[in-house]
């Protein structure tokens, strides 16, 4: 092998490569067959649904926009969850003015709502006091719902408009708020935490006391009859039916990061243990170098996985029971892009982790604490429920990139912007690739961009590892 060119060599170590998939032809039949059959789960499932469930491609299911009635913001729902919790008023600062505002102010809440449980008032002479004392005592007892008002400018008469800050400290029930959007992901929604929480009726509770004092102060009180707050949820826009999300976004990506699982395991596990043996030290001594051993243990499992990936495509866009295709309106070569794509790197990412072990044992091992909870927690946290999907929405573009830099981070994020996509009917094409759909900042241009980037990474990994690694044994 020492006077052969690179070239020979290469295909030296490709036909090895065959031989022993000849040898252990049953490793290779599951390798091939596994990831289809398991890939095909999904299909399957869309196939026996009824065909009203999904929309043809000529209609996608365009919903006017919502309009909603007005709403008293003193009710909230019947059977709440905060009906009967213990509710505590802490305010900042307090003083002979401030103090009793606050006292009529809560008598104002009881009276004009459901609230069953226990109304305690407790002031501080500052905002920090406040805190402090909430995070000290009241912050880990979620039988007590705890709401701090801060009063600015109140200092021996009431000031001529109301300035202030509601702090809501109930626990895990803050950031359910979805204040910080426009408008919520996947559609308009019937629960409002915001308005269930009492944190609405407080506001009111606030208001219309400072405007009953203002009111007696300048002689108006009868002109406060007819006086009424009432509310009313921003309307949400025109928009195309979202419910294959939870069937295509979520599931696919999940079940396809599995189906590939025995691949990545028996790829770790041959690479170390040809180091182990020392194989890849014998043919080094034989000539070959690093970047021929590592290009034909790329290409040998490469061609096996492109195999599984075409099948995995022409599966998902063929006709099945009723007429159902599972991504029914994508551009097919584009399906194949983002296919091969995480192939290769799924590949230089179990190539790469592979460099810093010399035992196969370990080795898989370090593989399925990194792969099996990337997939399970990425899913769970951001892509499965309407919930964790508002999480992505929300995260900065630094974090989404920093997910699609994995590969079963890049196939989950695809998968939701193709899901939306044929939820609307349109498919992902080659004229929107460049079109923010589920996030401000991800398109599917930038996924496939991130995937490449994340294939030079792993290289890199590779080509420095494996040269200064320095108790790798044999020849350098």
């Amino acid at each position: 092998m020492a006077e052969s060119t690179g070239l020979r060599q290469f295909f030296i170590l490709l036909y090895k490569g065959l031989l022993l998939r000849k040898r252990h032809y049953i490793v290779t039949f599951f390798e091939i067959i596994v990831p289809i059959l398991i890939a095909s789960i999904p299909c399957i499932i869309k196939s026996e649904a009824p065909s009203t469930m999904d929309a043809p491609p000529e209609n996608p299911h365009w919903i006017n926009q919502t309009i909603y009635a007005a709403f008293d913001p003193f009710t909230t729902m019947s059977n709440s969850f905060y009906n009967d919790k213990n509710l505590d008023f802490l305010y900042a600062p307090a003083n002979d003015l401030t103090s009793p505002f606050m006292n009529d102010s809560i008598a104002m809440f009881k009276s004009k709502t459901n609230f069953q449980g226990q109304l305690t008032p407790k002031g501080f002479k500052t905002e920090e006091e406040m805190v402090n004392y909430y995070i000290h005592q009241k912050g880990d007892d979620f039988d007590y719902l705890t709401i701090g008002t801060v009063l600015n400018n109140f200092q021996d008469r009431f000031p001529k408009s109301l300035v202030y800050k509601i702090r809501y400290g109930g626990g895990h029930i803050g950031p359910k708020f979805s204040t910080d959007m426009k408008y919520r992901v996947n559609g308009p929604h019937t629960d409002n935490e915001y308005r269930d929480s009492y944190f609405l009726a407080w506001q009111s509770a606030v208001e219309e006391m400072f405007i009953q004092k203002k009111a007696t102060e300048h002689g108006k009180v009868t002109e406060l009859k007819n006086f009424k707050i009432w509310m009313r949820t921003f309307p949400y826009p025109q928009r195309s039916d979202t419910k294959l999300i939870v069937k295509l976004g979520n599931n696919a990506p999940l079940v396809l990061n599995y189906a590939y699982l025995i691949f990545v395991m028996n790829m770790v596990r041959r690479i170390i243990e040809e180091k182990a043996n020392r194989s890849k030290e014998l043919l080094k001594m034989m000539g070959m170098t690093n970047f021929t051993y590592w290009a034909s243990i790329f290409a040998n499992y490469f061609v096996c996985g492109f195999i599984t990936i075409f099948f995995i495509a022409i599966l998902y866009k063929i006709p099945m029971k009723n007429g159902a295709v599972f991504v029914n309106s994508m551009d097919f070569l584009l399906l194949i892009i983002v296919l091969v794509l995480f192939m290769v790197n799924l590949i230089l990412f179990c190539m790469a982790l592979s460099v810093f072990f010399n035992q196969a044992t370990f080795g898989v091992t370090a593989l399925l604490l990194i792969y099996v909870p990337s997939v399970s927690l990425l899913a769970a946290n951001f892509f499965y429920e309407e919930e964790s999907q508002t999480k992505y929405f929300l995260l900065p573009g630094a974090y989404k990139v920093a997910i699609c830099l994995i590969p079963q981070g890049a196939l989950l994020t695809a998968f939701s912007v193709i899901s939306a996509y044929e939820a609307g009917g349109e498919g992902v094409q080659w004229n929107n690739l460049t079109e923010f759909l589920i996030a401000p900042n991800m398109n599917m241009l930038r996924i496939l961009l991130i995937m490449l980037l994340s294939c030079l990474i792993y290289i890199a990994i590779i080509w420095y590892f494996d040269a200064v690694w320095p108790w790798q044994p044999g020849v350098p």
